[in-house]
């Protein structure tokens, strides 16, 4: 089962990395800017593609993973990005140390988190297609109407301020439910 993933990757990695080679490092775009481009969008391309008989390239959809982890890290700063991921792992003391557990509570919340784990793990080919399905890498191009509303009425945004933010920006502060933050008498986003 593992071999046949490997391989996989390994077959995804060769077929991206020539059209990689072909449709961007050898048509020669005039700037960096143009090579991201370029580059982002063959990912885009190669993670959904356009017919149903074609499987989706992992490799491509790692990458713009990876992508968009980096721009996290960007955008939050490395700190609080690594605060933000502890915190979402939802770690705690008992649930590293399963087999040393003594009370009742803590062994049925780490009986939980390990038969979910396993669960989770058992069947890698239905994974892959849910996680392909959950994880479809997201680019914002334009600020919606119900984004404008939300980043408006939910988190206190001025429409002045909205009107500043680039796409991605709107995005993440939805996502992550960052708001409007007013000190005296100006106000500004952190």
């Amino acid at each position: 089962m593992a071999s046949r993933r490997l391989l996989s990757y390994a077959a995804d990695t060769y077929r991206l990395s020539s059209l990689l080679i072909q449709h961007v490092l050898l048509t020669r775009p005039a700037n960096l800017q143009a090579y991201r481009d370029k580059s982002r969008q063959l990912l885009l391309d190669q993670s959904r593609p356009s017919t149903a008989s074609d499987a989706p390239n992992l490799m491509a959809i790692k990458v713009l993973e990876w992508d968009r982890e980096l721009n996290m890290i960007q955008y939050h700063g490395a700190q609080e990005y690594l605060r933000r991921w502890w915190v979402s792992k939802s770690w705690s003391p008992s649930s590293l140390f399963a087999g040393s557990s003594s009370t009742s509570a803590a062994s049925s919340t780490n009986t939980t988190a390990t038969s979910s784990q396993s669960s989770v793990g058992d069947n890698d080919d239905d994974n892959n297609q849910a996680t392909n399905k959950t994880n479809v890498a997201r680019v914002a191009f334009m600020i919606t109407s119900e984004q404008r509303q939300k980043l408006s009425i939910e988190l206190g945004y001025t429409p002045q301020d909205i009107r500043s933010f680039k796409p991605i920006e709107a995005l993440l502060l939805l996502e992550h439910g960052i708001q409007r933050v007013s000190d005296g008498v100006t106000s500004e986003v952190r």
